[in-house]
């Protein structure tokens, strides 16, 4: 039996969550199933609809034309990074490595050899398997995942999101 999952849209209409996607109530038909279209009907003229009969998909949605919703469920499941943008992290890094906005050629030269040999160090902790994360947010990320994973046991969704927003790093 294919997952999927219900909740009301701020309109208080009903949404169907399934695959990435989410579809809105089109019709029911006579022998009791319901048809759902793709959100995405009108802004991106995605005509994918998804049938369900009591608790069970009876038809399967076609190939969307339009990427999925970005979750990151399984990220935090895995103790996945938080962020996608590890440039940000770098560029901070050499901010401070400089400690000034317009460096001088020499100084420029040094930050860029002691970068270098950052670089090195944590390719060779990489290929020799020493791990670099800070505990404190390999704790975080294991909280995450805990709560992450309790996720269909809760019944108050409202609280839980609260519970997930209000994480910290001790």
């Amino acid at each position: 039996m294919a997952q999927y999952s219900m909740y009301k849209s701020h309109q208080g209409g009903n949404v169907l969550a399934y695959n990435g996607h989410e579809y809105l109530y089109k019709r029911s038909n006579q022998d009791g199933s319901i048809v759902w279209r793709c959100q995405k009907y009108f802004s991106l003229k995605c005509h994918v609809t998804l049938t369900t009969k009591g608790q069970q998909i009876i038809k399967q949605p076609n190939d969307h034309e339009h990427p999925e919703l970005w979750n990151r469920t399984n990220d935090a499941l895995a103790c996945a990074p938080k962020t996608t943008n590890a440039s940000e992290g770098y560029h901070h890094a050499l901010n401070a490595m400089f400690s000034c906005h317009h460096p001088g050629v020499w100084k420029l030269f040094q930050g860029i050899k002691n970068d270098i040999g950052v670089q090195r160090l944590v390719a060779v902790q990489t290929r020799n398997g020493i791990e670099t994360t800070r505990n404190k947010y390999k704790a975080l990320a294991e909280t995450l995942s805990a709560k992450v994973q309790g996720y269909g046991t809760e019944p108050d969704k409202l609280r839980y999101l609260r519970q997930i927003a209000h994480l910290q790093v001790s």
